[in-house]
């Protein structure tokens, strides 16, 4: 069900293409993500996953803006993915390592 917290498959896109520019990766504190074509994308919806493709939090677009800023205190250092799904769709995903 789409919004629904569960696990999800995680592989990157490693497409220049891809819609999500992150930095700093790696990061330890905090990490500042760029939608690209944020405007045009309908039902949008970012969800950051564990490596294990747990969900841990999800960011829908009431609450979504085209540049956000995501805390990291509190999280285990590792490898994370950040998922941007449009219309239930997978649009791309990229590898956040914190360190």
């Amino acid at each position: 069900e789409f919004g629904r917290l569960g696990k999800v498959p995680v592989t990157e896109n490693f497409d220049e293409s891809c819609g999500l520019q992150i930095n700093p990766n790696p990061a330890n504190s905090f990490v500042n993500i760029q939608i690209i074509d944020y405007e045009s994308l309908d039902n949008l919806q970012l969800q950051f996953c564990d490596i294990s493709g747990r969900i841990i939090t999800v960011y829908e677009k009431g609450t979504l803006q085209k540049t956000i800023n995501i805390d990291l205190k509190g999280k285990k250092p590792g490898v994370y993915y950040l998922i941007l799904l449009s219309k239930a769709s997978v649009i791309c995903s990229r590898k956040l390592i914190i360190e």
